[in-house]
């Protein structure tokens, strides 16, 4: 069934930003690590995510820089495997989704995007969205070196992003974010 709710994601994305078959890494042959990452929840979704920009950017390149770029997506996946023994995995693997998002997107342009828009928030804590037109809609946010990859759903007259921890709300130009597994909920504004 998260299979095919990632297919069914992946082929929704705009035509630049859809991939041409299942996400990458939790789909073959997989070890402890690989096995405890794709396990955990909503990795299979940010991994579609970021699969799906991936393929598009190969579909741009030559076959040496494709190459290059298969390289480069590998060497990724292996620090990715190193979350696997982080205690506080979900927070890992948001990272580094998180930011090769905006890495894929930052070099290679493949699909439209609102950002980077600024915010500060009560708390006196600063990051920064970047917000991806894709199916569902998804966002990373960026603070200090901590990305936040969300995924977002409509909610009322507004839109929220989140994960199973993490959570960013704008209703009416209002925004609010909870960053972290025992974050609490502060009023942010844009800047």
């Amino acid at each position: 069934m998260k299979r095919l709710f990632i297919l069914a994601a992946t082929l929704a994305l705009p035509l630049g930003a859809q991939a041409v078959s299942m996400p990458g890494f939790c789909t073959k042959g997989i070890g402890a690590a690989e096995a405890k990452i794709c396990d955990h929840p909503g990795s299979a979704e940010a991994e579609g995510l970021v699969y799906a920009l991936y393929r598009s950017a190969l579909e741009k390149l030559d076959a040496g820089a494709s190459k290059d770029l298969q390289e480069q997506h590998r060497k990724w996946w292996e620090g990715v495997k190193q979350c696997a023994d982080s205690p506080q995995l979900g927070s890992c693997l948001s990272n580094a989704y998180g930011a090769r998002m905006l890495q894929l997107q930052n070099a290679y342009k493949l699909t439209k995007t609102t950002g980077p828009v600024k915010y500060s928030c009560a708390d006196g804590s600063k990051f920064q969205t970047t917000f991806f037109d894709t199916t569902p809609k998804s966002m990373v946010a960026l603070r200090n070196d901590q990305y936040l990859l969300l995924r977002g759903e409509p909610s009322g007259s507004g839109i929220a992003y989140g994960n199973r921890q993490d959570e960013f709300k704008e209703h009416q130009g209002k925004v609010t974010l909870k960053w972290g597994v025992n974050a609490k909920e502060v009023s942010c504004k844009k800047t």
